[in-house]
C-alpha cells in the first residue's frame, strides 16, 4: 500500500466517524426536543386540569329560590283539608320567571282579587276589592296555598314581613312552608282596595353542583390519572434502565 493509499484509508475512516458522530448528536438533538416537547404537554395538560378542579369546585350551585319552579295556586277554606269552590286561580299553574310580573289571579266570590307575584326570594300579594273594608273569616284556615309541581324541593329557612306592606296584623307567623307547599293563612283580618303584602325568604344554599361543575370535575380527575400514569411509566422505565446499566 502507497503512502498515498494509506492516507485515503485513514481520511475514510476519519468521514465515517465524523458521520456516525454527527448522526448521534442529531439523534440526541431530536430526543431532546421530543422530551422537552413532551415535557411541556404535561405541564399543559396539568395546568389545565388544575383549572377544570377550580372552576368545577368554585362553580355555581343551583339555586335555591322560586324561580323556575312550577306551582298550583289554590284558595282554602275553612280549612287546610278545604279547597274553596268559590275562589278560582287563573292560571292555577305556573311557572315562577325572573321577570316581575303577576304570574296568578286569585277570585274570590267574584268581589276580590289577590294578584300574586313571585320573585326568586320574595312574593307580593295585591288585594282588589269592590266591598269596603272587609274582613277574612277567622277559621282553622282562610288563605292562599302554593304546592311545588316540578323542579327541586323548596330550601326556605324563614319569611319576613317587607315594612312596605300595608296588610294590618299579617306577620311571619301566618306564612308556612314545607319542603313542597306554601301557605298564607289571613283568617280574621280586615283589608282594603289597594292592600299589598310583600314576604321576604331566605332560603338554604342548594348543596348539588350543576351538572356542568360535575363534568368538568370528571374530566379533571381523568386528566390527572393520565398524567400521573404517565409519570409512574417514565419512572418505572429510568429504573429498568439503571438496573441495566449497573
Amino acid at each position: 500500500m502507497s503512502g498515498t493509499d494509506f492516507i485515503q484509508v485513514i481520511d475514510s475512516k476519519e468521514k465515517k466517524q465524523q458521520l456516525f458522530l454527527g448522526a448521534q448528536i442529531a439523534s440526541h438533538r431530536r430526543n431532546a426536543l421530543a422530551t422537552k416537547k413532551g415535557d411541556a404537554m404535561k405541564t399543559k395538560i396539568s395546568q389545565l386540569a388544575a383549572a377544570a378542579l377550580l372552576t368545577a369546585a368554585t362553580a355555581s350551585v343551583a339555586h335555591a329560590g322560586f324561580v323556575g319552579r312550577t306551582l298550583q295556586a289554590s284558595y282554602y277554606y275553612p280549612d287546610l283539608a278545604t279547597p274553596y269552590v268559590s275562589a278560582t286561580a287563573t292560571p292555577a299553574t305556573f311557572t315562577v320567571g325572573s321577570a316581575t310580573a303577576v304570574e296568578t289571579t286569585i277570585n274570590v266570590e267574584n268581589v276580590t282579587q289577590i294578584a300574586v307575584d313571585f320573585t326568586d326570594n320574595s312574593l307580593r300579594v295585591g288585594f282588589t276589592t269592590t266591598l269596603l273594608n272587609p274582613t277574612w273569616n277567622p277559621t282553622s284556615f282562610n288563605g292562599l296555598v302554593f304546592d311545588l309541581l316540578t323542579g327541586s324541593a323548596f330550601s326556605l329557612t324563614s319569611a319576613s314581613i317587607d315594612p312596605s306592606s300595608t296588610f294590618g296584623g299579617f306577620n311571619a307567623s301566618r306564612v308556612g312552608f314545607n319542603d313542597s307547599r306554601l301557605t298564607l293563612d289571613w283568617g280574621g283580618l280586615s283589608y282594603v282596595d289597594g292592600t299589598a303584602l310583600l314576604i321576604n325568604f331566605t332560603s338554604a344554599p342548594a348543596s348539588v353542583p350543576e351538572p356542568g361543575s360535575l363534568a368538568l370535575l370528571a374530566m379533571a380527575l381523568a386528566v390527572s390519572a393520565y398524567v400521573a400514569r404517565q409519570k409512574y411509566t417514565k419512572a418505572g422505565a429510568g429504573a429498568r434502565l439503571s438496573s441495566a446499566a449497573s
